[in-house]
């Protein structure tokens, strides 16, 4: 899975960026929903940000992937 480029100096949170790429990910058929995202762990090394980051980009919308 490709993972965004973020902008870290915009006014949007980062995980909020990476929350919409994972949606805009499942709606071009990329992702398939029920399919496992990526873990934290990958989300945070890949894109050099913290884990607590990685955990709020990903975990608020598990139920919704």
């Amino acid at each position: 899975m490709d993972l965004p480029t973020l902008d870290r100096h915009s006014v949007v949170p980062l995980y909020y960026q990476i929350q919409q790429h994972l949606f805009e990910q499942i709606r071009a058929g990329i992702l398939k929903p029920g399919k496992p995202i990526p873990s934290e762990q990958e989300i945070s090394v890949r894109l050099r940000i913290s884990r607590m980051t990685a955990r709020q980009a990903a975990a608020p919308s598990a139920g919704r992937f």
